[in-house]
């Protein structure tokens, strides 16, 4: 008789069987369960376009969160969006002092462009996109935490470096299964970059944070985002040093990212489509400036043509394929009686909204003079604008949860490219194509290894342009001459000056002869490869008259105050009742007498216009 085989299994191994068997069903079906059903963008429910936009816009924060948590991995990578109070300081004091920055920024711009994109005689291949990561992660740095933090080498590292190491950890953890990201994100070597970037962040919001103690307020003028998040209502964070990194790095999440990632995307549609160089260069060259030759806030405004151009781009290259990412964190019922069950992602396509024919005519042409052209019509003068967001826009968001550091951006952007444009030819490989994007998931990003050709102007630029750019500098010197020396004149009259009025002057005469600088080193690096045109011998003397006129001012000032040009009011002598040392007063008051004196000062103005006359004219000659 045979025997029952069931009588001889372990009990104990029967029951690890089923148990096992158990969990695989089980997981079997887990996986391959469908979410619950809701129609992509509700459009079956809503059948408005523009009335499904708002719904997704307006319904109220604690029913419907932001799905960046999830698709950032912010419990792991920390790289997500800022708190309320954060924006509330960008929106109420940062975007305030953006016509402070500007110059600023400009200024920052100037100096590290040839040093970290490079100087090239002939066309050379560049990858520009870590470049450009740079450059605006150093302007964002002065921004977020001030200059010492833009100065700071480690801090830059960290700042660029955590942009990219996040990128690579979301990557990461997701070809992991959720219930093991728990576990696995502590063995992943991109996880620990991110904790490196965070360690070396530390040391310099630390010692931000330390430098503004010991200043006993703002760090500096204008104050950055530290400053604000450490005064009035935040000044309860003032000293906890873990609150501030994180401020800084989620700054850097939301502010570096999508300004260096459009502008690397502008610099190769731009490479993409040189029959726009030329004018896209005309306007940036011929925006108006300050006495010190740097772009203003109204300069960036003024850069229309360049507004079309980086909003065309963006159109094709949005940094997000979907907008307004949500996801329901409880069951909610839309006003038409739409349910949404809880856990349900919502997003909107980006990318076929500006696709759209019925918003767009050829869409799928690259036309940057779009939304130039469209703002020609009557009305629309202040439509179409690269930071405005709407239902047709919205590579920005939308509604109150649009980004609020746009302004910022947009400025960076124009700067950096403006100083692209100036001093650079830039074009693609023979037979090269753009680059295809890097889409992950809802993220879309430029490739970052594709190489475009530059090649520095400032070595065979033409004799129109070069002759047009150094008239136009040579004007801002006559204009700024002119406005100095009817202050001292105006000044040298006033029966009891303030003080601060010296130091302004005393100010000012620097500033000129550092212009005058600028423009004689400027000319000499054009003229050196190029044989001299009758106009540009006459812009080489011109500046040399630069140069004596701006030396008139400070020889007399630093004979008479030769302290103050030491930074030696510190000296602990007798002051006056402005504060300034009575010795350090009594010079200045000299200088300006000094150079105040009709006789040396009546043929000056004369001399200035007769500068400005002849400038206008080599314009005309040199266009």
């Amino acid at each position: 008789m045979a025997s029952n085989p069931l009588t001889h299994v372990n009990p104990i191994a029967a029951a690890a069987v089923i148990l096992a068997s158990t969990v695989l069903v089980a997981l079997r079906f887990w996986n391959s369960s469908k979410s619950p059903k809701v129609n992509i963008l509700l459009e079956d429910e809503i059948k408005s376009p523009r009335q499904r936009a708002l719904e997704y816009c307006f319904n109220p924060r604690a029913v419907m969160a932001k799905g960046y948590a999830k698709d950032m991995q912010i419990e792991y990578t920390h790289f997500g969006g800022p708190a309320e109070y954060v924006i509330h300081a960008i929106k109420a004091n940062l975007t305030g002092s953006l016509s402070s920055f500007t110059p600023l920024l400009h200024r920052m711009v100037q100096k590290n462009v040839p040093k970290i994109l490079g100087q090239y005689k002939d066309w050379t291949p560049v990858k520009v996109h870590d470049r450009v990561l740079r450059i605006i992660a150093t302007n964002n740095a002065r921004v977020f935490q001030g200059t010492a933090a833009s100065l700071d080498e480690e801090w830059l590292e960290a700042s660029t470096g955590y942009v990219l190491a996040c990128f690579d950890c979301i990557r990461a953890l997701k070809q992991w299964h959720p219930w093991l990201r728990p576990l696995v994100y502590r063995f992943i070597p991109e996880r620990a970059a991110i904790k490196d970037q965070w360690t070396k962040g530390r040391k310099r919001v630390m010692a931000s944070m330390s430098d503004r103690r010991k200043k006993g307020g703002n760090l500096e003028n204008p104050p950055s985002m530290l400053d604000h998040l450490s005064n009035g209502r935040n000044e309860p964070m003032r000293d906890d040093i873990e609150m501030q990194l994180l401020h800084q790095m989620t700054l850097i999440a939301v502010g570096t990212v999508t300004t260096f990632s459009s502008t690397t995307q502008a610099i190769y549609d731009l490479a993409a489509h040189p029959e726009y160089i030329d004018v896209l260069r005309e306007e940036v060259l011929s925006v108006p400036r300050d006495e010190n030759g740097n772009f203003t806030k109204d300069s960036t405004a003024a850069m229309d043509k360049l507004d079309s151009f980086l909003k065309e781009s963006q159109r094709f290259n949005s940094p997000d394929l979907t907008t307004f990412q949500r996801a329901a964190v409880a069951d909610m019922t839309l006003p038409d009686g739409t349910f949404v069950p809880k856990g349900t992602k919502l997003e909107i396509n980006t990318c076929s909204i500006h696709k759209d024919p019925e918003l767009f005519k050829n869409p799928d042409k690259f036309n940057a003079l779009r939304f130039h052209e469209a703002r020609k019509v009557p009305g629309m003068e202040k439509k179409y604008l690269y930071t405005n967001v709407g239902t047709s826009d919205l590579s920005w968001g939308f509604g109150r949860n649009a980004c609020p550091g746009r302004y910022l951006s947009a400025i960076n952007i124009k700067i950096l490219m403006a100083e692209l444009l100036i001093n650079y030819d830039i074009k693609l490989r023979d037979g090269a194509r753009r680059p295809p994007n890097i889409e992950f998931e809802v993220l879309c990003s430029p490739e970052p290894n594709f190489e475009i050709l530059l090649r520095s102007r400032n070595h065979e630029g033409s004799v129109a342009t070069s002759a047009l750019g150094v008239a136009a500098a040579v004007i801002q010197f006559v204009d700024f001459s002119s406005k100095l020396v009817c202050r001292i004149r105006t000044v040298h009259r006033l029966s009891h000056p303030d003080s601060a009025q010296y130091v302004e002057l005393k100010n000012a005469a620097e500033q000129l002869s550092e212009l005058s600088c600028q423009i004689h080193d400027n000319l000499n690096a054009v003229l050196r490869k190029l044989s001299l045109s009758l106009t540009e011998e006459y812009l080489a003397a011109v500046s040399n008259k630069c140069r004596l006129i701006a030396g008139e001012f400070l020889t007399a000032m630093r004979k008479a105050a030769p302290q103050l040009f030491k930074d030696e009011l510190e000296n602990r002598e007798v002051e006056s009742r402005s504060g300034i040392p009575q010795r350090v007063w009594e010079r200045l008051l000299a200088a300006v007498q000094a150079i105040g004196k009709a006789g040396e000062m009546d043929g000056l103005p004369q001399h200035l216009e007769d500068l400005r006359q002849q400038m206008m004219t080599q314009i005309l000659v040199a266009l």
